[in-house]
């Protein structure tokens, strides 16, 4: 009798000590989870905290991609100067180039995305300088190749383009920028590296003086708010705004 009693005893604390241990490895795994939830609010609390990349560094960059592919940096040049979106600028046409009826240069309509399939025309300046910038390099490009020769260059679709019926390719110019971030530093994660000269035109903005919602304005942002999450009122004049950026340029 006292056999069975002992060996009944060792049963029942057996399973006690089972199911507690089953109970401590649920708690465990509670907090585990819990501590995630928490991390994961402060991360995303803390907002996206983009850095404002040098501007002599970010320059340099642009100027070493462009002795390698003149079309490539003169794509990326723009790109920093009006701070648009890389779609934006590659589906841009050489018709939608006008010179500027109130001065030198030119004005490029650029079609901004929006809700519902719907299209916004925003305009930005382009200099005498940048304009010659981009023909000679499609110049230097087509008079190597057999069958385009120099005079594709004014016969062109797209304002970038490598070849006679498609627009310039992206993932190209993306590749060749990255290349130059991560010489700098190989340890950063950089995500969309085209977006990077995107913010660098924001923050200058921001430094400059310019508002919000004139920030939001100028790039056609439907959502004021989503600069406000992302870096913590806007004047018509296009002009002015790419001196601003041709002058952080000019001082590098």
């Amino acid at each position: 009798m006292t056999y069975k009693k002992n060996t009944i005893k060792s049963q029942l604390n057996e399973r006690i000590v089972d199911t507690d241990s089953k109970v401590n490895r649920a708690s465990r795994k509670l907090v585990k989870s819990s501590k995630k939830r928490t991390l994961k609010k402060n991360t995303t609390n803390q907002g996206k905290g983009f850095n404002l990349i040098d501007t002599k560094l970010l320059f340099k960059y642009i100027e070493n991609v462009s002795l390698n592919d003149g079309i490539c940096g003169a794509f990326l040049r723009v790109l920093y100067l009006t701070g648009a979106r890389g779609v934006e600028l590659q589906n841009a046409r050489l018709c939608d180039l006008h010179k500027n009826p109130t001065g030198d240069g030119y004005i490029l309509n650029l079609r901004v995305a929006k809700k519902r399939n719907s299209e916004v025309i925003r305009s930005v300046f382009i200099s005498k300088d940048t304009y010659t910038i981009i023909q000679d390099a499609h110049r230097k490009y087509f008079s190597h190749k057999k069958n385009y020769g120099i005079e594709f260059t004014y016969k062109r679709t797209f304002l970038f383009q490598k070849t006679k019926h498609k627009k310039l390719c992206l993932w190209g110019v993306t590749k060749r920028f990255r290349a130059q971030l991560i010489k700098s530093n190989k340890n950063k994660p950089y995500g969309k590296n085209l977006h990077i000269l995107r913010h660098n035109y924001i923050k200058i903005m921001k430094l400059k003086g310019f508002t919000i919602t004139q920030i939001a304005c100028d790039l056609q942002l439907s959502d004021p708010s989503l600069i406000y999450k992302t870096y913590g009122e806007l004047t018509t004049d296009i002009v002015a705004i790419s001196n601003i950026m041709r002058s952080s340029i000019n001082t590098s």
